[in-house]
This record gives structure tokens, sequence and C-alpha cells, in this order.
């Protein structure tokens, strides 16, 4: 009987929600613009992420705007011949016209960056960070010819520059999907979760013992 309530009582320890959720996504690219560092028509792959617990620091000249930082934050850019991977900041934006984000990241003399709007309203939740992103984005090669054409859908682009070579480029994203979520339990749930263990040992070896006595 006391096993079970000590079983009990661990197993709601661990149903304490965590609340740190690291959300990752995989992203697909493609360089769309004459005169880059790699030719038109270049694949880029990538993941950026951040943690959805972080709280943002706030951008105090632009009221529309929400910053975040974090050691979680991070934006990973992988294509033929080049491995980039680093941090900084993300912010999210909301205006009259669309909503947005942007993350920016840097590992010395190398920067990229990773844009998101959505003049639809329908994918962003005002200036939180966005936690789904759309199937659906806008195709780049319909922008190529026409500087005017109307961005109507979700679109997004990347960008990463190497000053120490003096070469960059930019591609049109093509897709973003969900790589894995993480969740991370914060210290009062450690604490619990610590807690629980040591009690539920300890039950098991009041057991025993009851047990070698009755044998005895």
């Amino acid at each position: 009987m006391f096993g079970r309530i000590l079983l009990a009582a661990f197993a709601a320890l661990l149903a304490q929600p965590a609340t740190a959720a690291v959300l990752l996504f995989d992203f697909t690219a493609r360089v769309d613009y004459e005169n880059a560092f790699k030719p038109v028509g270049t694949i880029i792959t990538g993941q950026f992420g951040y943690d959805t617990s972080i709280t943002p620091t706030g951008v105090p000249w632009n009221p529309s705007y929400s910053e975040y930082r974090g050691p979680s934050i991070k934006l990973v850019v992988t294509t033929s011949g080049l491995e980039f991977s680093g941090g900084d900041f993300v912010s999210v934006y909301e205006s009259e016209e669309e909503q947005g984000l942007y993350l920016l990241a840097s590992d010395g003399d190398r920067i990229a960056s990773f844009s998101f709007w959505d003049p639809t309203f329908s994918s962003m939740g005002g200036q939180n960070l966005p936690i789904i992103f759309p199937a659906l984005l806008q195709d780049p090669l319909s922008l190529m010819d026409d500087d005017d054409a109307p961005e109507t859908m979700p679109h997004s682009e990347l960008s990463f520059y190497d000053a120490t070579l003096g070469v960059g480029f930019d591609a049109r994203v093509l897709k973003i999907t969900p790589a894995s979520l993480s969740a991370v339990p914060e210290p009062g749930s450690w604490a619990l979760m610590i807690l629980g263990f040591g009690i539920v040992g300890a039950g098991l070896r009041r057991r025993r013992r009851s047990g070698h006595l009755a044998v005895a």
C-alpha cells in the first residue's frame, strides 16, 4: 500500500509541466540572384530555433518590435563548401501591413540572417515568437522578373555574408518544416523529480526490509 502511494506521488511530480520548449525548424532555400557568392539555383539547407519561454527585452525605439536573446537562439546554414552555425538574437514585429520575424547570427567575420514576412496575418501571433510556419510560401520565381510584383503570401529569405572573403548571397526560402520539440524542465521541476526518485527509493528499501523481517 505504501509503495503504491509513493508511486502515485512520484507520478504526480513527473506530471509537472515543463514550460521551456525549444522549437527547431528545418528550411530549404535557393539562390535566385545573379552575382552571388553561390551560383543561381544553388540549394541551401539549414535550421533555426529558439526557446519559446524566453521573454522579450524590448526595442525602445520602436514599440512595434519585440527582441529576444538567449543561448537557445540558433541559425545553421549548410551548402557545398559552407558550414555556418551561430545565434545572436531574434525579433518579431507587427505593422499595419504585415507581421514578421528576423533572426540574426554571427560567428566572427561571418554573418547570416533569416527573415520571414506574413502579409496575411495568418501564421503569427502578434509579437510572440512563432510556434508554427505556413506550409506554403510565395513562389520565389514569381517575383524574379518584376520587382513590383505583390507579395500576397507569406515569404522568407536567407542572407549570408563573409566579411573576410567579401562574398555573400541572398536566397529565397522555399520551405520551412518543424524539426523537433525538446521539452526542458525548469529548475523547480528538476528538484521535484529528484525528490520523487528519493522518496520512491526509500519506499522500496523499506519494503525489502519489511519482507526480510516477515520471513524471519
